[in-house]
């Protein structure tokens, strides 16, 4: 009989000490799930800042200790065909040395089909690691033996897709959005010298369109199977230009576009705060979590029992497995709570009676300017741009702009 694991923080040195010893060869799924602030203890030393306190504190080292031993118990899971590592965002300052998520998938025996790594960007390189062993090396010369891959770390190089070919390779998804979706993106690793793929003017630079073209070239190598290679980062809004919106860029490998989604934050402090306009023309409201995820497209999903799943897996006529829904509302729903709210993307639609700003298709999978916001004929912008005015009500010494 096989077994579908979740192991959590908590439960993980029960799991080293017994499942994975007496069990090993019976696992088939297996999603580790970290959520470090249950393991820190309340009464943190005081004679040092917060953060050194919790990356130095002898939870930290005892919890990267266990996941060293699970690196070396992943070889004797000869039936492993799913492996997922989460971490769910903390509430303190953590980090994880990337060497461990480097000893994970290189521990990982071959038949295993499905990877999802997403550490929320709290991973670490560290610069002492030598390049045989870089992170993205390793999951490059794993491509050959998977199905469906899904990476968030907080960086990642071009060598990530180098491989020769991937002949079984259905899925890759990359989310390159940063802790914080508002303001930050993943960068491409400073670990590597200059070669004709990595030139030394890409160290430290976003890495989503490096990692797309790069994802194009494997695709268009020998990828048999490929149904979706995606890339997904966030371009910011112009600052002077208050007509313009932030937006999640998701780089489509295979057809060689980009999706731009536009996102906009409503209300600060609130559940479900932030607006998404999705590819489909469906309006989202949902938390800085959940919203990353939805424009990505839900590539994996999560169990109604937690395990991480390729969402390929829930659609087949025999899974026994039931997928769980990501926390959101519609924008109908989130007013009806919230009557009193609103923004200045709402309002100018309101005066217009028509959306302003939409899902749009791009070309090419590099750097592109932001979404702005249409104006429309009979109407003109205010001092700012973010306010929009009938054009005859200009001439109104009134009204002030």
């Amino acid at each position: 009989m096989v077994l579908d694991l979740l192991v959590t923080e908590l439960t993980l040195p029960d799991f080293l000490q017994h499942k994975a010893k007496s069990q090993a060869t019976r696992i088939r799924a297996l999603t580790v799930k970290i959520d470090y602030d249950r393991l820190v203890s309340p009464n943190q030393t005081c004679q040092h800042p917060y953060s050194t306190s919790i990356h130095d504190s002898l939870t930290a080292q005892t919890l990267w200790t266990h996941l060293r031993n699970l690196a070396r118990a992943l070889q004797h899971m000869t039936s492993l065909t799913t492996f997922a590592f989460i971490i769910t965002q903390p509430k303190c300052t953590f980090w994880l040395p990337r060497d461990i998520l480097t000893d994970l998938v290189q521990n990982l025996p071959q038949q295993c089909r499905n990877l999802e790594i997403d550490t929320d960007n709290l991973d670490c390189v560290r610069e002492e690691i030598g390049l045989d062993d870089h992170f993205c090396r390793v999951i490059s010369r794993a491509l050959p033996y998977l199905q469906h891959l899904r990476l968030r770390v907080c960086a990642v190089c071009p060598t990530l897709f180098q491989a020769t070919s991937a002949p079984i390779l259905e899925t890759v998804s990359v989310n390159c959005i940063g802790s914080n979706p508002l303001n930050s993106t993943t960068q491409t690793c400073n670990v590597l010298p200059e070669t004709p793929a990595v030139p030394v003017n890409v160290n430290g630079q976003n890495a989503a369109p490096y990692i797309a073209q790069s994802l194009h070239a494997l695709a268009a190598a020998n990828c048999p199977h490929f149904k979706l290679a995606t890339v997904t980062d966030v371009t910011h809004c112009d600052w002077d230009d208050r007509s313009t919106h932030h937006s999640y860029s998701i780089r489509d490998a295979l057809t060689d576009k980009t999706y731009a989604l536009p996102f906009v934050r409503i209300l600060w402090g609130a559940d479900c705060n932030i607006l998404l306009r999705a590819r489909d023309g469906e309006e989202y409201m949902s938390d800085r979590t959940t919203i990353p995820l939805l424009a990505e497209g839900r590539v994996w999903k999560q169990s109604t029992d937690g395990l991480r799943l390729p969402a390929a897996v829930f659609l087949a006529a025999d899974s026994p497995y039931e997928a769980k829904m990501l926390h959101s509302l519609t924008v109908a729903e989130w007013r009806e709570q919230n009557p009193t709210k609103s923004c200045s993307l709402w309002a100018n639609e309101k005066k217009t009676g028509c959306r302003l700003i939409d899902a749009t298709v791009l070309e090419g999978l590099g750097e592109h300017a932001p979404l702005q916001e249409h104006t429309p004929e009979g109407f003109v912008r205010g001092e700012e741009k973010s306010d929009l005015w009938p054009a005859e009500e200009v001439s109104n010494p009134a009204v002030s702009l």
